[in-house]
């Protein structure tokens, strides 16, 4: 807290705090958005991405409260710690609470405000099950609260760090772009395979599925493995983040799949999503859960593999062969017997070799998204705590 700063509690420097809405409209057919915390995507809440619309005359009879546009919007159950600021009126869910600053507060501030007492939030839940913040605890929270001068400039420093990043994330999906680019550029696309490369079917360049060691022949009860699952995904880079650690007697009864460096995960599990990934880590506990399609490259490479995985069409080829409604899945089968146009080996690896240097540029993005978000982290601190 500076010197010249004032300690406030949040009731005494805003207007309303807006309860969030318990049952969800029976129809949404209005003009008036509907936002889920699905639809946060950055500072700004630009109304319901999903579509979602709230006629006021529903609204009113199920006695829900608009949140003015500028209000502060910040979960207050299940995903607490996220916030937004709304660009229009709009009617929230059950997530969020409303939060309505009043002349002395400027909303920015809030909003980085809440974004820096994440852990606070966290604590301040309550419940066995879904943790819940009630109004009450929001209005008793205590802000340091320097003049509304000083609010926007620090509100300037935070934003210009945000936008680093924001600008650095967007550069990672650029080069995704670019790899994609350069796939069809060499080689069209394989399952209509304008390009003439000779047809073969998937299995046939992988091998066989007989070939993926079970983990209940390769650990003891009380060995450590590294669980990789569909979370283990972020299907956003087609990348995997991380494994679990498990003793494999503790494992979830899905964990079957030894894996390796080189390996090409494909979820069986609404094929729609994209949760593909190459395993990148030379570990020899990994297990993968049953949930996945393990594709090991024979007599062509991982990347060209993962890559096909990751084209337009092999989604709608997974898409048709999709089955269940309350759990939409495709069978390993029908990925082994999918046919595609495949490239000599050589043109394979020269593909591999160009996703490679887009790979090592993409790890300087990343560590400078980092060192960009620990620098934010730091800053948010310093004013905030």
């Amino acid at each position: 807290m500076r010197v010249s700063w004032e300690i406030r509690k949040l009731s005494d420097v805003c207007l309303d705090f807006i309860v969030p809405q318990r049952d969800k409209p029976t129809s949404f057919d209005g003009d008036i958005p509907w936002c889920r915390i699905e639809d946060i995507e950055g500072k700004y809440l630009n109304g319901s991405l999903s579509g979602q619309k709230v006629s006021k005359a529903l609204a009113d009879k199920m006695n829900m409260h608009i949140c003015p546009k500028g209000t502060v919007i910040c979960a207050c159950s299940a995903s607490i710690g996220n916030q937004a600021i709304t660009t229009v009126d709009c009617y929230t869910n059950q997530t969020f609470i409303g939060i309505v600053p009043n002349h002395e507060l400027y909303n920015e501030f809030l909003y980085y405000f809440f974004k820096a007492r994440k852990e606070e939030l966290l604590q301040m839940g309550t419940g066995a099950t879904i943790k819940y913040i009630s109004r009450k605890k929001f209005e008793g929270m205590n802000i340091c609260l320097p003049s509304f001068k000083e609010q926007e400039k620090i509100v300037a420093e935070l934003d210009a760090l945000s936008e680093v990043i924001a600008k650095k994330k967007q550069q990672l999906k650029e080069l995704d772009k670019l790899a994609q680019s350069i796939f069809y550029d060499m080689f069209g696309d394989p399952i209509t395979n304008e390009k003439g490369w000779k047809k073969m079917l998937l299995g046939e360049i992988c091998a066989p599925k007989k070939s993926i060691a079970r983990a209940s022949k390769t650990y003891k009860a009380n060995d450590t493995i590294h669980y990789i699952d569909i979370a283990s995904i972020d299907n956003s880079q087609a990348l995997l983040t991380g494994t679990t650690p498990f003793v494999f007697a503790d494992a979830p009864s899905r964990a079957q799949q030894k894996v390796e460096k080189g390996d090409v995960l494909i979820s069986l599990v609404r094929p729609n999503l994209r949760n593909i990934a190459m395993v990148e880590y030379d570990d020899s506990l990994l297990v993968a859960s049953s949930g996945f399609c393990v594709l090991r490259a024979k007599d062509s490479n991982p990347r060209f593999i993962k890559a096909f995985a990751l084209t337009d069409g092999f989604t709608r080829y997974l898409t048709d062969r999709t089955a269940g409604a309350n759990y939409p899945a495709v069978r390993e089968e029908d990925i082994r017997a999918c046919s595609l146009g495949v490239p000599p080996l050589d043109l394979q690896s020269e593909f591999a070799r160009k996703v490679e240097a887009i790979d090592r540029q993409k790890e300087l993005v990343k560590q400078s998204i980092v060192e960009t978000e620990t620098l934010l982290n730091s800053r948010m601190d310093y004013w905030f705590n």
